[in-house]
């Protein structure tokens, strides 16, 4: 079964990067950025799938997780920048749901630090830790880009990527999503641990 889906999710990310070279429509930039944020999400989920089969469906250390998500997602940067990335070791483990929905939600902060706190610098630094403290478990993340508008904080302007983001946390996960400025973007995902019967 694990061959079959990591073969099936491969196919698709072939199947999208076929459509976008064919597509007639290279020089369109929205069509190019909605086409590379499917294949990036879809290669979050194969990376997640891959660990879990590897670890035979056991709950996975979501710090080393995050590392290879945003890895993967950082493969995105343009050649002349460069990011360096602080992820803080962490014994937090997660299910396999949990992993799932954590991939979407990391592949679209990374994503968000490559739009937006490159642009006027050549280097940007991502840092995450990972916190567990009477069954609830807080994943922060930053970088030290521009920050996020008034107008995303107080989230009366919201881009497909943070409508993911709140959807996968808030029913997804049945946690909270917090963004604020502090030297840069901060993102709060909290959510409680899995009970020892979840997967």
């Amino acid at each position: 079964i694990h061959h079959r889906v990591k073969n099936n999710l491969s196919a698709i990310i072939g199947l999208l990067y076929a459509e976008r070279r064919h597509a007639g429509l290279k020089d369109d930039a929205v069509y190019h950025s909605i086409m590379t944020g499917l294949i990036n999400r879809i290669r979050g989920l194969a990376i997640v799938h891959n660990l879990l089969s590897e670890s035979e469906w056991s709950p996975l250390n979501l710090s080393e997780m995050t590392r290879q998500l945003i890895d993967v997602a950082l493969q995105l940067m343009p050649r002349h920048k460069r990011a360096i990335v602080k992820i803080t070791p962490s014994a937090v483990e997660v299910t396999s749901k949990q992993a799932n929905n954590l991939a979407l939600v990391l592949n679209e902060l990374s994503t968000n630090t490559i739009k937006h706190a490159l642009n006027d610098k050549e280097l940007v630094h991502i840092d995450v830790t990972i916190e567990a403290h009477e069954g609830l478990i807080t994943l922060i993340y930053r970088d030290d880009g521009p920050g996020y508008p008034d107008e995303v904080l107080q989230l009366n302007q919201q881009s497909l990527g943070l409508y993911l983001i709140q959807t996968l946390v808030r029913s997804g996960m049945r946690g909270k999503f917090e963004l604020l400025n502090e030297n840069g973007a901060v993102a709060v995902v909290e959510f409680h641990a899995a009970d020892q019967g979840d997967i």
